[in-house]
């Protein structure tokens, strides 16, 4: 350069450099050598100021990097493309999220659990877990258990569903599924929705669900606090629970609290659920949440099951979390998991490809698991209860096959995408003929769209040729590629 801009020249390479960052690493080098050169020129023949010519670097650099960003959308956009497929997956997930969160019984079967200590909140069965959805526990048994239970429970409430009459002002009749529960229920759950206002005169409390108040009732603000007639016998409305909050096996719409006297009159085999706290030394027997207890009875012993509100309340999570690990366990019997053979040596992928490759398929396997799980639970609860035999079969129905078939569709998206810039691959070509196996490679060639390399599949395995390959190609084959070698920044 010209020793009399001296300054001015060092300036301008100061520019020029500082423009440079503005460049894709990969075309840092070569539009530095080419700015360099004109910079050069223009100071040797004195074309103009240095400085002022430097400055065009930056516009230069601006778009370059513009051009850049709408490639990265392009490939984005284009069909088969890494984040086009994570993009598509997110929506699946995230819809199914907003199915749970719309559908009532999918959102109770997400929610945390609503009662205090419910580890330690049992209801007590004769017939197993089945027997926890059904009533099958006598009013004989409950007035047994209620004289003698300080070995056992800590308190002790008994409830029976039923079909009622509810009159409103004399004049509207509605006819409600409820329940007939003794006064202490409402104390045992110990939460605030059930607390209820002092009745005046001893009169029975009537609880109502909250989509009951909705449909049957008309949302009536003023509801609470009301006298109404069950069946001809006077009750107050004692408060509206929200759904969220009532997870009361039974189906219910709403809980009539009588006292003792009243629930007396029931014959003693009328049967209902039995809601119990259990002493910590006889829970602590079973950590799962499911104990036994036993009684003699005229010589025979009966059993039995103590069976955790948590553990009911787990059930979903927990059901699909065991569907999972029978995907898992399944998997390696209905497909292969080697994704194919990669250059180790010559040409081998650098490390920030390889990760980059590995997180992709952990991001799919993700995603899948997040997308079967959220449906599985919206349509095994969108119309039936948490904990029941039927929703709980649904889900198990339809998380296992569905996570078995997703993961193999995870592992086959993998095996037929470029490693290098993550894209499905195309074009494929039939080689060589089937009884020529063993003495010429016969499979199909598949393509990548920017040059990267090209993946070859047997038609039938061998023992020299058992699984896919792949073969790298180098910067000669770039001239074939020209728009898709830049889009993906080969």
């Amino acid at each position: 350069m010209s020793r009399e801009q001296p300054s001015s020249a060092a300036l301008a390479r100061f520019f020029v450099r500082a423009a440079s960052h503005m460049v894709p690493s990969g075309n840092r080098r070569e539009w530095m050598a080419e700015w360099n050169a004109e910079l050069c020129h223009v100071c040797r023949l004195r074309a103009g100021d240095p400085v002022q010519f430097s400055l065009g670097a930056f516009q230069d650099a601006f778009w370059l990097r513009s051009d850049r960003l709408r490639f990265r959308t392009r490939a984005v956009r284009a069909r088969g493309s890494a984040v086009g497929c994570l993009l598509s997956l997110g929506m699946l997930a995230a819809c199914g999220l907003l199915a749970c969160l719309f559908l009532p019984g999918a959102r109770r079967a997400l929610s945390a659990e609503t009662y205090r200590d419910p580890g330690n909140l049992v209801i007590i069965s004769s017939d197993g877990y089945a027997g926890t959805q059904l009533p099958s526990i006598s009013m004989a048994d409950y007035r047994e258990w209620k004289t003698d239970t300080s070995r056992l429970f800590t308190q002790l409430a008994f409830y029976r569903p039923v079909t009622g009459s509810v009159s409103l002002d004399g004049n509207r009749v509605v006819k409600l599924s409820m329940a007939l529960a003794s006064d202490n229920l409402p104390r045992i759950l110990e939460s605030s929705a059930w607390k209820a206002r002092p009745a005046d005169g001893g009169r029975r409390q009537l609880f109502v669900r909250r989509s009951s108040w909705s449909a049957d009732f008309q949302s009536d603000p003023g509801l609470v606090g009301k006298t109404v007639s069950v069946e001809g016998e006077p009750a107050v409305i004692a408060g509206i629970v929200p759904d969220d909050q009532w997870r009361l096996p039974g189906g219910m719409k709403a809980l009539l609290i009588e006292d003792d006297r009243q629930l007396g009159a029931l014959p003693g085999t009328a049967r209902g659920f039995a809601i119990a706290r259990l002493r910590h030394s006889v829970f602590a027997t079973d950590r799962k949440g499911w104990c036994s207890i036993f009684e003699e009875r005229s010589g025979a012993v009966l059993q039995f099951e103590c069976i955790s509100f948590a553990y009911i309340f787990r059930q979903p999570i927990s059901l699909f979390f065991f569907a999972l690990l029978l995907a898992i366990i399944c998997l390696p019997a209905t497909t292969a998991l080697r994704l194919g053979d990669y250059p180790e040596r010559e040409g081998r992928l650098r490390g920030a490809i390889n990760f980059r490759r590995w997180m992709f398929l952990l991001a799919k396997s993700v995603l899948v698991v997040l997308i079967v799980g959220f449906w599985s639970i919206a349509l095994a609860y969108a119309f039936a209860a948490v904990g029941s035999s039927v929703s709980l079969c649904i889900q198990m129905g339809t998380s296992f096959p569905a996570l078995l078939f997703a993961f193999r569709w995870t592992l086959h998206d993998q095996r037929g995408r470029c490693p290098v810039c993550l894209r499905l691959l195309s074009n494929p070509a039939r080689v060589g003929q089937p009884s020529c196996n063993f003495l010429a490679w016969c499979g199909t060639e598949w393509i990548c769209r920017s040059g990267h390399g090209v993946l070859h599949i047997p038609e039938l395995p061998t023992c020299w040729f058992s699984t896919q390959r792949w073969l790298c190609l180098d910067a000669s084959w770039a001239s074939l590629f020209p728009a898709d070698a830049a889009l993906h920044g080969s």
